[in-house]
């Protein structure tokens, strides 16, 4: 089985070993949660905020425009710089046509630069919508954002040359715990997933099955990342 076939979690799992020593990995996350305890996503039942950005093409892109018409997937991850946030992206793009014959909009948020949302969709050839959250507005609304400890940015300096100040649009120390929300076309959050693990996501097959089982009343778990991380559907 080679790469493409397996999933993303797998593929992320077998990235982590390639590259990244599990030490490093349990430390960030452990020091991320420890300092941001208070990160931890929108629950399910709460109400999606509402929230407008522009998309690659300049344009303003508003979720609950979309929402009127469509359930909406809602992704945010870290960056360009990330390994595993590229993995997710061409992972998310390969289920795009099952996510929209759902009837589905898939958006994905980071904190970086437009020109960020530019290349990603060359590289990848995206055709869903990547937007920029240039003061990382939404990503305190969705509470996925956190601040990252100068211990951490000492370990991402030092073992993997990232400075996330850098990176990022607004210049700060921060980033988005890795997370999806499926969100139905009330504006109530019905799935998600939500990890300090950065590297875990929620695999595009579970977002398909959150889709379908729109709108489903019974809470039922789907899903359990390897750290610290809730998947649940109803």
């Amino acid at each position: 089985m080679n790469n493409n076939e397996k999933s993303l979690n797998e593929q992320m799992l077998i990235t982590c070993a390639e590259a990244y020593p599990s030490p490093i990995i349990e430390v960030i996350a452990e020091g991320i949660i420890e300092a941001n305890p208070a990160v931890t996503g929108l629950a399910i039942g709460e109400v999606a905020p509402d929230f407008t950005l522009l998309n690659t093409e300049g344009e303003a892109v508003n979720l609950y425009e979309i929402l009127a018409h469509s359930p909406v997937v809602l992704s945010f991850f870290r960056g360009e710089w990330c390994s595993f946030c590229n993995l997710e992206v061409r992972a998310l793009q390969k289920s795009l046509p099952e996510i929209q014959a759902l009837g589905a909009v898939l958006l994905t948020i980071h904190p970086q630069r437009i020109e960020t949302s530019f290349r990603l969709v060359h590289k990848h050839q995206i055709d869903y919508q990547i937007l920029n959250d240039p003061t990382q507005g939404v990503l305190e609304q969705y509470n996925v954002k956190f601040d990252i400890p100068r211990s951490i940015l000492n370990v991402y300096l030092e073992s993997f040359n990232i400075d996330v100040r850098k990176m990022n649009e607004n210049g700060e120390l921060t980033l988005p715990v890795p997370a999806t929300f499926i969100i139905d076309k009330q504006g109530i959050v019905k799935s998600r997933f939500f990890s300090h693990d950065y590297t875990v996501r929620m695999d595009p097959k579970h977002i398909l099955t959150a889709l379908k089982n729109l709108p489903a009343t019974t809470p039922e778990p789907i899903y359990e990342s390897l750290l610290n991380a809730t998947f649940i559907s109803r």
